[in-house]
């Protein structure tokens, strides 16, 4: 796995061409942006790079694994806003935008993320830089904590909603959508309302910390 983390090359005799782990990552990316998580396999990544099957697994030795990697490279783009862009809650803002962003280009992403229990490196950079723009309030870090924490529980409902008007299994956004009337709304208008009305209420909190 370390040849593996490196990029490092590795010919398969007799089959041209020599691949990257970066190869299949991008391969595995692009598909998942036509097929979803869920309906990724390693024979149609295989397909999309011109190599055999056993060629990927030289490189990625499960299913998971690859989405892993794809999932962390979606993370691994999101870029820290930078300072000059506005106060601390537009900075948010823009930078909670761009993870949706880019795990809204890989459907089941989202589900991903709240389907494990260890927290992946590119996962915690992310909690770093958001921790990080919360503490520019100069509140103490309990608050800091507990309005980071608040925030992510409502970007977890968002991007679960995200996969599921994304996929196949839209009865679960319909009944939510019928339930509450927004049969109109779309999860952009939702996401829209939702993260102005959750730093609102944050900085209502902050400010009297």
């Amino acid at each position: 796995m370390d040849d593996v983390a490196q990029g490092r090359r590795r010919a398969v005799t007799g089959r041209p061409p020599i691949i990257r782990v970066e190869d299949v990552v991008d391969g595995a990316t692009a598909l998942a942006a036509r097929v979803g998580l869920e309906g990724l396999t390693m024979g149609q990544v295989a397909n999309e790079l011109g190599v055999t099957t056993t060629a990927i697994y030289h490189y990625v030795p499960s299913k998971q694994a690859l989405i892993d990697l794809v999932v962390d490279a979606a993370l691994d783009r999101v870029h820290v806003p930078p300072t000059d862009v506005g106060a601390w809650d537009e900075r948010l803002r823009i930078f909670e935008g761009a993870v949706r962003d880019e795990l809204r280009r890989i459907p089941g992403s989202g589900l991903q993320l709240v389907a494990h229990s260890e927290i992946r490196p590119a996962e915690q950079r992310l909690i770093d830089i958001g921790l990080e723009i919360f503490a520019e309030t100069g509140a103490d870090e309990r608050q800091v904590r507990l309005a980071f924490t608040t925030l992510l529980a409502y970007m977890i409902g968002q991007l679960w909603l995200d996969d599921l008007g994304a996929g196949e299994r839209t009865t679960e956004l319909e009944t939510l959508q019928g339930a509450t009337g927004s049969v109109a709304f779309t999860s952009n208008d939702l996401f829209a309302y939702g993260i102005e009305t959750v730093l609102a209420g944050l900085r209502a909190r902050l400010d009297t910390a």
